[in-house]
């Protein structure tokens, strides 16, 4: 804020003329600071983070398939990720041919 002074009423009428009193009120009314944004506007210059993981180019397909329990039980004694393993495995095949 600016400092404060003191001024009579006679050297206020002198100083504040109404044309001065236009102009300054025509600067404040350009002023975007006092002019707010309608929702509208405000959300198209607005900027909103991304949430979340980035989305793969790829999404993975959810299927279901019946194993014989021993290949099951293999397939789990490999460890965490087993699926992840087990759908590599696949992929390698059919880009190899073999399905």
């Amino acid at each position: 804020m600016g400092k404060t002074i003191k001024m009579t009423a006679r050297e206020i009428d002198k100083e504040f003329t109404s044309a001065k009193i236009k102009n300054m009120l025509a600067k404040a009314k350009a002023s975007e600071d006092d002019n707010p944004l309608t929702p509208e506007e405000w959300r198209a210059k607005a900027r909103f983070p991304n949430r979340g993981r980035p989305r793969k180019k790829s999404v993975k397909k959810d299927i279901h398939i019946r194993l014989d329990p021993l290949t099951l039980e293999k397939l789990k004694a490999l460890g965490r990720g087993w699926q992840t393993k087990l759908s590599a495995k696949v992929d390698e095949w059919v880009s190899m041919g073999v399905i």
